[in-house]
């Protein structure tokens, strides 16, 4: 690739794919903290998953309840970082943010989304939904007042 200038052609660099690496390295800490409750495959069975209610998510199908977009599309990575960084309260899946540095946790993002065909169906353009303001216009103390 060439970017043409004024002056000339200033060659750039060809675009990174980090796949591999990040997914590579995804699969090491997603079998350190992951996978006891996750299942080596991501299908939900890890040895602790006979123990918790509500059981751990099935990533296979790339089914997720939590997210920002419509109804039978995929999580944008946001929604999958957004998990991973604050934990699903209700659950016993933790905050990985104090844990886990940035890399670690995108990394095993990747790798999450290795474990369902959905995600490498380029196809699909994900688009997270559009939120107004909050119901009852807002949660300050006149909101909260009003609720009461």
């Amino acid at each position: 690739m060439t970017l043409v200038v004024a002056a000339g052609t200033v060659p750039l660099p060809a675009p990174r794919s980090l796949a591999a690496q990040d997914t590579t390295a995804g699969k090491r800490v997603y079998l350190k903290w992951c996978a006891g409750c996750h299942g080596d495959a991501g299908a939900g069975d890890g040895p602790a998953a006979a123990y918790m209610l509500p059981r751990p998510r099935n990533f296979t199908g790339g089914l997720y309840k939590i997210r920002t977009t419509a109804s039978g599309q995929l999580p944008t990575d946001a929604d999958l970082l957004r998990a991973i960084d604050e934990g699903l309260p209700g659950s016993a899946m933790p905050g990985w943010k104090t844990r886990l540095s940035d890399a670690e946790r995108r990394n095993v993002m990747a790798y999450i989304k290795t474990f369902s065909s959905f995600f490498a169906d380029t196809s699909q353009h994900v688009v997270p939904l559009k939120f107004s303001s909050p119901p009852g216009g807002g949660t300050g103390a006149a909101a909260l007042k009003v609720g009461r």
